[in-house]
């Protein structure tokens, strides 16, 4: 079940990349391996360099903080790429956006199409999942000290945060302002709600885009 980790050096100070993989249904991840999900649950594969070798961990958790706990039980020098952060955030947004967006073709097409994006068997364009990433760059390029501040207790993740980014953007009636986050929720829920609302559709290539596929972040006011 799973994949093999790949542990050759637990003394060395590996710099480990963190990425969330991608469900398929429910249970596998996108190259087909099993992993058997309980609610909440998630697995993170952790890759670094060593000098002997490409050191590879595959870890299960509910958020990024529980698993670089469980990485430094057996790296215990290990430390993390600043992109775990983003990557954390981004994957959350993506999942949110795609569990909420309802498909175009359902109520032409009951018995074969799913409600929602995340069921309808389609691929995420890759100039959608540009912007994506897009988004949740710039919110934290220009927010990432109000996410930090947010998630620096146990009852907020990071997870949630780049999850309460889609809905708050978006006007789901759900998001920062919900989260016990006080003086920081709103000023995270002004931020969000700067960013104009975004749609996700399908495409006549018969992948999920957005309509915002040209997103550019704006520069930083100068001096």
């Amino acid at each position: 079940m799973g994949r093999p980790d790949n542990i050759c050096n637990t003394d060395y100070p590996v710099q480990f990349e963190l990425e969330r993989l991608k469900w398929v249904d429910g249970d596998y991840d996108v190259g087909g391996a099993y992993w058997g999900r309980p609610d909440n649950d998630y697995i993170y594969r952790a890759e670094g360099e060593s000098p002997d070798a490409l050191e590879c961990v595959f870890v299960r958790g509910r958020s990024l903080d529980e698993v670089k706990a469980e990485i430094i039980k057996i790296y215990p020098q290990a430390t993390f790429s600043k992109t775990a952060e983003l990557e954390e955030f981004l994957s959350a947004y993506r999942e949110t956006a795609l569990a909420i967006s309802p498909n175009d073709f359902y109520e032409e097409n009951m018995e074969e199409e799913n409600e929602y994006l995340a069921d309808s068997g389609r691929e995420v364009s890759p100039e959608c999942d540009a912007a994506l990433r897009r988004h949740c760059e710039a919110f934290l390029e220009a927010h990432g000290a109000l996410v930090a501040e947010a998630t620096e207790g146990p009852d907020y993740t990071l997870a949630q945060a780049g999850s309460d980014f889609w809905l708050t953007r978006n006007g789901h009636g759900v998001g920062y302002l919900d989260r016990n986050l006080d003086e920081v929720g709103v000023q995270l829920d002004d931020a969000a709600c700067a960013f104009k609302e975004v749609n996700l559709y399908i495409g006549d290539d018969n992948q999920i885009h957005c309509d915002d596929e040209n997103f550019e972040p704006r520069p930083a006011p100068g001096p």
